[in-house]
């Protein structure tokens, strides 16, 4: 018997894993402003490819001021916008706006909210952008799952690590025995940054489909 669970398919799952994704920039992402009434955007992505293919990074947070407006161009280069170029609108509404269906590479790592209804939680963090190549799927950083609920940084490492020892195991596991008991290919050390991901056919959702995210994805 099979129970249908209608928020499981729609898209709105967020990733396990740290990794380099490739992703498109959906529809869902939006202009606003600060407390301090400065410019921001905040964009959301959808995975490509890869084991995490069709789970979404949300609340990647731009802001429009003189210390901070570096993240903008850094993105804005990596979609190869030229020098130069102006976008109109209030704010950074006309950035979104040729922003969204666009596809780009992020990296994203963990960060804690310290603060709000989901102080304790870790979320996605996007920490570079690079130009998008089709030909390269997508990877996942195996020794960088996840960290549970309130687990401090030191900790949060020590569970990676446990994490990563578990996927060795497996991966040795499965690659099998010689005849004198010795693995036939050893298995990553503890705490290695780049783990494999695993290849999936191509989902490249082309119309940047509206998604819902969850009360309890939202990092405020």
């Amino acid at each position: 018997m099979y129970t249908h669970n209608k928020s499981n398919g729609e898209g709105n799952r967020g990733i396990e894993l740290a990794g380099s994704y490739n992703v498109r920039i959906l529809d869902t992402s939006e202009a606003t402003y600060s407390q301090k009434s400065n410019p921001t955007m905040n964009l959301n992505y959808q995975v490509l490819d890869g084991s995490q293919a069709g789970r979404v990074i949300s609340f990647d947070s731009f802001t429009d001021t003189q210390s901070a407006n570096w993240k903008i161009d850094r993105i804005l280069n990596a979609i190869n916008f030229p020098d130069g170029q102006s976008f109109q609108g209030e704010g950074l509404s006309g950035v979104v706006a040729a922003l969204i269906g666009k596809t780009v590479r992020i990296t994203t790592d963990w960060t804690q909210k310290s603060q709000g209804k989901n102080a304790g939680k870790w979320y996605p963090s996007v920490t570079d952008y690079m130009n998008y190549n089709q030909s390269v799927v997508s990877e996942t950083f195996n020794d960088k799952p996840r960290p549970q609920e309130n687990t401090t940084a030191q900790g949060s490492t020590a569970s990676n690590d446990a994490a990563f020892a578990q996927y060795n195991k497996q991966k040795n596991q499965g690659a099998g025995m010689q005849q004198n008991g010795t693995p036939q290919q050893q298995g990553f050390t503890a705490n290695q940054m780049y783990g494999t991901g695993q290849g999936a056919p191509v989902n490249s959702f082309p119309n940047g489909n509206e998604v819902n995210i969850s009360d309890d994805q939202l990092p405020f």
